[in-house]
């Protein structure tokens, strides 16, 4: 296909590097975006496989940009997952936990998990009720099962038993 002057190819093409320009998108989001503005289907396909072919429209780059912003929020690996599958990316859990800690030398889901419960919920370890909030909130962002489960098992010993020392006291 060849664009001319003012082709609807050439419009097309316009219209998808203005979005490109704001913001990382994926394949999905751009034929959504694209059939939305008016585009026909085989004009939506060329464009999007020109863009491809050029480099400018990447789903791994979309993937890595979407990881970081969603660590740096707090988000776990499956808010993650949930998130790539709205835009058309599947990935499974394992590799998103991957991703985390490439994109954010840092992460640790545990820890993370830890943290937003210090801070959101300090009385998770003397009152069941906030305790179960916890837990259904740290599942809302997307934290595994075991993580919240290993995060929150602190909070249900007694400090003594954290503490060695403390045994020799008595």
């Amino acid at each position: 296909m060849r664009m001319t002057l003012d082709s609807p190819e050439k419009q097309a093409f316009r219209l998808a590097l203005k979005l490109l320009a704001c913001k990382e998108t994926s394949r999905l989001d751009m034929k959504k975006y694209l059939h939305k503005k008016g585009v026909s289907t085989e004009v939506i396909e060329y464009v999007i496989d020109r863009l491809i072919s050029e480099k400018i429209l990447d789903d791994q780059r979309y993937t890595r940009a979407l990881t970081r912003t969603l660590g740096l929020q707090g988000k776990g690996p499956l808010h993650l997952v949930k998130k790539l599958r709205k835009k058309g990316i599947q990935i499974p859990v394992r590799q998103a936990k991957e991703l985390l800690k490439e994109e954010l030398e840092e992460w640790d889901e545990v820890a993370l998990a830890r943290k937003i419960v210090e801070r959101r919920y300090p009385e998770s370890s003397q009152n069941t009720k906030i305790y179960r909030r916890a837990f259904q909130a740290l599942l809302r962002r997307g934290f595994s099962t075991e993580a919240i489960k290993r995060c929150l098992e602190k909070d249900l010993r007694h400090p003594e038993e954290d503490d060695p020392e403390a045994e020799s006291y008595s």
